[in-house]
Formats: structure tokens, sequence, C-alpha cells
């Protein structure tokens, strides 16, 4: 089995830092991949996948490299289970893959990197810090979601002729088309009209989409798209008329 080395910008890349409340930080590169190629699976989905309250250390975490490996979180009330020590039984199974995957020279070397971070998750500290983080990333996504509302409005106006009153992520309308008659048993005719309801979609970062509603089915359509969208929408409702 190979050494598994990681990236640190692609282990971060889907964190949501609106809402991030632990740091993790590694004294070197090899016990940060102990981390990502073994230990936080067996917090999340291996020995202690039944354990409660372990969110706090592989829920959108941010991770980093540093002068020591020490754990941050955003306040105490943040912090779950904490004990993550390794056991023979443990060891039995995976031991031999984190020597591989991770390149220890021992497996006393091996052990003493899962505790170097198993005592540092035990002693998690408070940092101001991600406070910061998280208004600085809440301000930028903001501030995306402005520079775009106007522009996917106006493509709700120009595609379905309707603009709601309030530009915002709530913001939304309903837009009826293919008008047709519908005859009872009884000779009744009535106008009846498909419909489909706009809403805004937006992502950690606040880039935005289109939310279409039809019936119980969704779609996200990018900006640009919308007038695509709705015409494959209405060519399919047409296909489904007897």
């Amino acid at each position: 089995m190979a050494r598994k080395i990681n990236n640190i910008e692609n282990a971060n890349k889907f964190v949501n830092k609106c809402d991030v409340k632990t740091i993790i930080t590694f004294r070197t590169q090899q016990l940060f991949d102990l981390w990502v190629n073994e230990m936080s699976g067996q917090i999340s989905d291996g020995m202690w996948e039944n354990s409660s309250r372990t969110e706090w250390l592989w829920r959108n975490v941010i991770l980093r490299l540093g002068n020591e490996t020490k754990v941050e979180v955003l306040g105490h009330y943040v912090v779950g289970r904490k004990s993550f020590g390794m056991n023979g039984e443990l060891w039995s199974v995976i031991g031999d893959r984190i020597m591989d995957e991770n390149g220890f020279a021992t497996e006393k070397e091996a052990k003493a990197a899962w505790r170097e971070i198993a005592q540092a998750i035990a002693n998690p500290s408070v940092s101001e810090e991600l406070v910061s983080i998280g208004k600085e990333a809440q301000e930028a996504r903001t501030n995306n979601i402005k520079s775009q509302m106007k522009g996917l409005l106006d493509e709700w106006e120009q595609v379905t002729g309707k603009r709601p009153d309030e530009e915002s992520t709530y913001a939304f309308v309903s837009y009826y088309f293919n008008e047709h008659d519908v005859t009872y048993l009884d000779g009744h005719v009535s106008k009846q009209r498909s419909y489909l309801f706009l809403h805004v979609s937006s992502d950690k970062e606040g880039n935005l989409k289109h939310e279409i509603e039809y019936h119980s089915s969704k779609w996200y359509v990018p900006t640009g798209k919308l007038a695509e969208a709705i015409e494959a929408i209405k060519v399919f409702d047409n296909k489904m008329r007897f």
C-alpha cells in the first residue's frame, strides 16, 4: 500500500466558513495525513460512528498546518466527545494501514502520532479567530448575493413578466402557462393552466441559481438559462396532456 499524502486546500474545499465552529491544526504533514486518511473516518464512520456528539470534529471543520497540534472551538458548547484513544483491538484492525498510508517507520511512532492528536482533542481551547472567520465569510456571502440579485430578478421579469417586490433570497413568483380547456362528464368546460414557482437558491458562498418548482419536482438552473429551462418544462407539460 502506498503513502497517501493529502492537500490542505482540498481538505477545506467544501468548508462553509459562515458556520465553522472548529479548527484543527497539525504540527506536521504526517499528522495531518493520519487525520485525513484514518482518524477522522474512525470517529465519523468507524470505531466511534455510534458515539454521540462527534460531529464537532469532522463536520465543517477547518484543517491547518502549524507550529503545534491543537484543536480550537468557537465556544465550549461546541465540544462533544473528547476521548478517542488507540487500543490493542483497534490497532489490530487498522495498524498496518496506518503504517503504510502515512509513512510511519515504527508502531511506536504511529501510536505516538495518534496520541498527539487525541490529546489535542481532549484539550480544546476557545478561539476568537473563529468569530472573525464567520463574520468575514458572512459579509462576503451577503455582498456576493447582493451583487447578483438584481440580474437574477431581471431575468425573472424578462422571462415571466413578473418581479417580486423585495430583492432577497426569500423572493419568489408564480408563473402560469399552457392555458387549456378541460371538459367534464357533465359537459361543463373549465379553463385550467399549468404553473410553476420561481425561488432564489444560494450556495455557501452566495452564488445564486434559479430554483424552479414544478408540481413536486425542483430544478436548479444557472443564471442566464431560465428561459431555456422553462421552455423545456413547457414542452414536457404539453407532452403530458391527453
